[in-house]
């Protein structure tokens, strides 16, 4: 199931937003180790375009992490 998620992320335009669904839900299903590695990406994937959504979509990883 990784590399059909892996995909999809990787072929949606908005890097961000599909990558903070993927973030959401292994923090839904309990994969705690997945949802930090997916985390850790956003943290570390550049932005081109600053905007709000990736400024909020990077905060709540970083409040996460303090769970994770």
């Amino acid at each position: 199931m990784r590399n059909i998620d892996q995909f999809s992320v990787n072929s949606v335009p908005n890097r961000f937003v599909s990558r903070d669904a993927l973030f959401e839900f292994y923090l839904r299903i309990g994969n705690k180790m997945e949802a930090k590695r997916v985390g850790e990406e956003i943290l570390n994937l550049p932005v081109k375009i600053h905007s709000e959504i990736v400024n909020r979509i990077k905060e709540k990883i970083k409040t996460n992490f303090n769970h994770l």
